[in-house]
């Protein structure tokens, strides 16, 4: 049994869509987590994953966007919050809102000014919340002849299980926020264990970093990257330019 496992899409619905056109129809394909934010269309590959029955793991984008807190504005619309701290950053959740809420404009929401929305959904975007909450932090795959395969969004140490209630605190911090690379020097071991680890989260564009015991393979589409799926256990490389708008 082979295994497509596709890299952070992060909203690029176009450049997915391509690259799934190159693996078989009927193959097993699961994605590494942040489906969503810096991307155009955060909404649509929600829909595509989640209409496709295609497995995913819980990246650290779609654990925050299932956190954010709603708030009601002057003109009696309630809208999802973002801190000035996190609206500034490149973290581009922002994107992501204004699939549901557009236009999201942050200025008139923090100055308590009317809205003027030409687009409202928020049983949509609830909808895709709980999606993005029932997403597992990890997936075991037996495949026969080679050792199992474990998808996460970073580097995973040891294997507990699906849900985050099995991980530690520290355990889940990184296994979503962790980097792996700092300055181009590896931080994380290339230890033999009871399973092969292929991950995303720290993009390292254009060619994924293929180990003896894991595979890094988010290579930055939505910056300007390529998209990555790498077939396993043979070891196979597909990609797809972006195809959509550069964040």
């Amino acid at each position: 049994m082979s295994i497509y496992v596709i890299g952070d899409i992060h909203g690029c619905i176009n450049t997915l869509r391509a690259l799934c056109e190159k693996i078989p129809s009927d193959a097993k394909i699961v994605f590494t987590g942040d489906l969503i934010d810096r991307g155009p269309n955060s909404r649509a590959v929600i829909d595509f994953v989640r209409s496709n029955n295609f497995d995913c793991v819980l990246g650290n984008h779609d654990l925050e966007f299932s956190k954010l807190e709603f708030i009601k504005s002057v003109d009696n619309f309630s809208i999802p919050y973002l801190s000035p701290e996190i609206y500034n950053s490149n973290w581009g959740i922002d994107s992501s809102l204004e699939n549901y809420f557009y236009p999201y404009d942050i200025k008139n929401i923090y100055n308590r000014l009317p809205l003027k929305l030409e687009k409202y959904d928020k049983e949509q975007y609830l909808i895709d919340r709980e999606f993005l909450c029932s997403l597992p932090i990890a997936k075991r795959y037996k495949v026969p002849g080679h050792m199992d395969l474990v998808v996460s969004h970073s580097f995973i140490n040891e294997f507990h299980g699906e849900e985050l209630e099995s991980y530690t605190y520290f355990e889940i911090e990184e296994v979503l926020f962790r980097h792996v690379f700092k300055n181009g020097i590896l931080l994380v071991e290339d230890k033999k264990r009871d399973f092969f680890n292929i991950f995303g989260h720290t993009a390292v564009y254009m060619e994924p970093t293929i180990m003896n015991n894991f595979a890094l393979i988010d290579t930055g589409a939505v910056f300007g990257g390529k998209l990555t799926a790498l077939k396993y256990p043979e070891m196979e490389i597909i990609q797809q330019e972006l195809l959509d708008e550069k964040f």
